[in-house]
Order: structure tokens, then sequence, then C-alpha cells
């Protein structure tokens, strides 16, 4: 139970769903409640599919590939680092797109809530963690995202943009100091890997 509240705890922050609830409002403008909840369900799922397919074959992926676990891990941080940021200090490192080029749910889904910064920090969860508790954990993190979308005019009405602004930093800073952690751990075994040779 620990362990899935640790993983819960970093998947949910990394996920940041208040990030995403300027575009989904932005898409559910002049809709009924059904094609909301639609648009919701659709992002929501994508990225957990999306996700869930990191967790089966992210690792296996990487070993084809030849890139080590290590330096995988330092290069994940660094983008949790970045993203992390450009939340708190609202600059950007990539182009973002538009949503008329391109369906609401799916800019949602990636990379707004499955990202570079969550399906590197997945591959590297399963090197200490079990596919049970990460995916008990993920599971969960997508409930809480997708409650969080469907009740963003709630919380903007009774919470504020400033208040929920402050809360993107906050957890922008918290992606900040996983990130690092990430590239800590990743430089700490590779020095010591190549120490041993």
């Amino acid at each position: 139970m620990d362990n899935t509240l640790a993983v819960f705890t970093k998947l949910f922050f990394i996920l940041n769903p208040v990030a995403s609830i300027p575009l989904y409002l932005s898409s559910i403008q002049d809709k009924d409640q059904r094609e909301a909840k639609r648009i919701a369900i659709e992002a929501v799922g994508l990225a957990f599919a999306l996700a869930m397919f990191f967790l089966i074959v992210g690792d296996a992926f990487l070993s084809f590939l030849g890139i080590d676990l290590n330096a995988f891990r330092v290069a994940g941080g660094v983008i949790l680092f970045l993203l992390g940021l450009e939340n708190t200090l609202n600059i950007t490192f990539r182009e973002k797109s538009s949503s008329k080029q391109s369906r609401a749910s799916v800019l949602i889904a990636t990379p707004m809530l499955t990202g570079p910064g969550l399906i590197s920090t997945i591959i590297t969860l399963k090197q200490d963690f079990s596919m049970i508790e990460i995916l008990a954990a993920l599971s969960i993190a997508m409930i809480l995202a997708y409650i969080i979308l469907r009740s963003s005019n709630l919380l903007v009405k009774y919470v504020g943009n400033e208040s929920l602004n402050i809360l993107n930093k906050i957890f922008g800073l918290l992606i900040m100091s996983i990130g690092a952690n990430m590239i800590l751990n990743g430089a700490t075994k590779i020095i010591k890997s190549l120490s041993e040779i």
C-alpha cells in the first residue's frame, strides 16, 4: 500500500491535470454536457492507453535500441526538470500545438497528460516497483485526472484562476524535484558502474 501511494504521488504530480484545465475549458465552449464528458473520457482514455503501452513494453523497447536504463533515467530527469520549469516560470521549451490543428482530446492526452516526462518515469519506476503497484497508482491518478477535468468549471468558479495558477506552480516545483532526483540517481549508478570496470 505504501509503495502504491509513493508511485501515485509521483505520477499524479507529473500528470498535472490542473495544467490541462484551460485547454479543456476552451474545447468544451458551446458544447453540451454529453460532448464535454466525451472529450474528457477520450482524453484520459487515450492518455491511459499510451501510458500502459510504455508500462508493458517500454523497457523492452529501450533494450532493443541498446539504451542503458540509467542513461534514460538521466534523460527523463532532464525532461521532468524542464517541464517543471515551464510550469513554474511560465516559459516554454516546446512548440505548443493549436487545438484547431488537432482534436482537443488528443492534445490533452498527449503531451499534456501522458508526455515524455510521464513515459520516462513509468519506465524507470519498473526497476523499483511491481507492475501491479504501478498499474494501481496509474489507474487512480487517471481517474482523479478525469474528475478534475470534469470539475473544471466548478474549480475555476470557486477556487479561481489565480489559485489554480499558484497550484500549477507548486506542481512545477515538485516535478522539478522529482526530475533532479532522477538525474542524481541515474548519474550515481552510471558513475558506480564505470568505477567497477
